[in-house]
């Protein structure tokens, strides 16, 4: 059969959801029609090639479907079940969790999927955070203590992205360290600090290490060392680091103070030790006493400046040997500090003068973390903690005799 134009009349074209067929009009002689909010909808055309035509409508018409993601077609069964399984969930949720709409779950899931598209593994967030706090000027004890727990962490879940770590995985991990409670804070606090980055980063939508519970402490009285134990680890103690263990035991300065210490901030004519703030883990500048006793350690070591503390490897392997020689077999947990604080407690009976030189802005602090029980003898004697006087097998030789000489 031929049309009125002498033609043979056109197959319709079916493809993608998107119909070409000819038609009999006074106007027209095609017709697209393709699906559109639910319903079918038809374009007419004078033509069916070139610009303006319909085969060209009808390509824009299957590239906008495919975008789409073929939004406009029917529902599978799989879809159906999963809408259907989502009211019954939500139904049984208590309160306003029960006007959770499909829509909420949608936009959640496509932030989950945004976050992976930035994707980060522990690996790597891990080896950006450290970068970030050595740059920052971290101490060397924190830098050390921070990577080492990392390491531990990484160690375990290093390949997995940051997105995919629950705060269920992350409780067992710590809860299955051998370490004590206090052990476990410093552990779920690095990764925290962790997962911090990895949200700053777009790694990760939340912290998950918010949601699990601090482990609790049971604080003991803090441990000490004995007047006797004392002076037997400075005088065993090597060169290089006794004047930086003289310092922690009677100035009192932390071990991440000790290390950005420099001889320059020692006053030895006002009888002070500058602790500048950017080098204070409370960021506030403070004086520490520069104390009879300490200063005679000091003596033999001075330098108008320079740091005093050796790299973390030299300070342990020293401390070692000095403990050895003191016969110290277990060490206290921040026994320098430790001694400090007990002693010029008992000596002064000034809780807020020793919170002050300490660094703490409440006297409470001192009770809570620091003080030990001792008794105003044993205080008395650990002041009086000297080197001797005339070193043995040695002459010494006073600056004001070589003067007279």
């Amino acid at each position: 059969m031929k049309t009125a134009m002498g033609s043979k009349k056109s197959k319709a074209e079916r493809k993608d959801g998107v119909t070409v067929a000819h038609v009999s009009h006074p106007r027209y002689r095609w017709r697209v029609s393709y699906p559109s909010g639910g319903e079918r909808k038809q374009s007419y055309f004078g033509k069916r090639t070139g610009e303006g035509g319909a085969d060209e409508f009808a390509e824009k018409k299957r590239e906008e479907l495919k975008m789409e993601g073929a939004r406009e077609s029917e529902i599978t069964p799989a879809e159906r079940r999963a809408l259907h399984r989502f009211r019954e969930e939500v139904a049984k949720l208590p309160g306003s969790g029960s006007e959770a709409t499909l829509a909420h779950a949608v936009d959640a899931f496509l932030a989950t999927l945004k976050s992976r598209h930035k994707a980060l593994t522990i690996g790597q967030v891990s080896a950006q955070l450290l970068k970030r706090i050595k740059k920052g000027g971290a101490g060397k004890s924190h830098l050390y203590t921070i990577t080492k727990r990392l390491d531990r962490f990484e160690g375990v879940y290093g390949d997995w992205l940051a997105c995919d770590l629950s705060s269920e995985l992350i409780g067992e991990f710590i809860d299955g360290l051998s370490v004590g409670a206090q052990t476990q804070r410093h552990y779920r606090s690095a990764i925290s600090q962790l997962f911090e980055f990895a949200v700053q980063k777009g790694a990760a939508e939340f912290n998950p290490v918010a949601q699990i519970p601090v482990p609790k402490v049971v604080r003991e009285e803090p441990g000490i060392l004995t007047p006797k134990q004392v002076k037997a680890l400075l005088t065993h103690a090597p060169a290089d680091i006794a004047a930086p263990l003289a310092i922690g035991l009677f100035a009192g300065l932390r071990r991440s103070e000790l290390e950005r210490l420099d001889w320059s901030e020692i006053d030895f004519n006002q009888s002070l030790i500058k602790v500048q703030a950017r080098k204070s883990k409370s960021a506030k500048r403070r004086l520490a006493p520069l104390l009879p006793n300490l200063r005679k350690w000091l003596q033999p070591h001075r330098q108008l400046s320079g740091p005093l503390m050796p790299s973390e490897m030299i300070w342990r392997t020293r401390l070692a040997e000095a403990m050895k020689g003191a016969e110290i077999e277990e060490w206290p947990h921040n026994a320098p500090r430790h001694c400090f604080a007990s002693y010029r407690l008992a000596a002064t009976n000034d809780a807020a003068k020793v919170a002050l030189e300490l660094g703490h802005s409440r006297a409470d602090l001192l009770f809570e973390h620091y003080r030990a029980l001792v008794s105003p003898q044993a205080a008395r004697a650990f002041w009086k903690v000297a080197p001797p006087t005339k070193p043995k097998g040695k002459k010494i030789v006073q600056l004001e005799e070589r003067r007279a000489g």
